[in-house]
């Protein structure tokens, strides 16, 4: 049986696996606002949901919303990983900003 902290500490998760699927579906869609309103109703959102919206937008050519999402990560004391950055210069290189 699980003690209270460790079945919601495993809700947790499994709201963020769900959510992260969700946010990534709509990055295929190209519905990079419905994404960042699915990452903000997380409650405690991992570096995957931000790398699946940071990927949203910048399929949507939201490249500058983009950076401002992979700022975001280590404000939330998250740590951005190589998927993080490669997603955010992707959006960069889609939109031609590379300055």
């Amino acid at each position: 049986m699980l003690m209270a902290p460790a079945a919601a500490i495993l809700a947790n998760e499994k709201e963020v696996v769900c959510c992260s699927a969700r946010i990534s579906a709509r990055g295929r869609k190209l519905q990079w606002q419905l994404a960042l309103s699915m990452l903000q109703q997380i409650g405690v959102p991992d570096v995957i949901c931000y790398n699946a919206a940071i990927s949203a937008c910048g399929k949507s050519s939201q490249w500058l919303q983009s950076l401002h999402l992979l700022a975001e990560i280590p404000e939330r004391r998250l740590q951005a990983d190589v998927f993080s950055y490669n997603v955010s210069l992707s959006a960069c290189q889609k939109a031609d900003r590379w300055e």
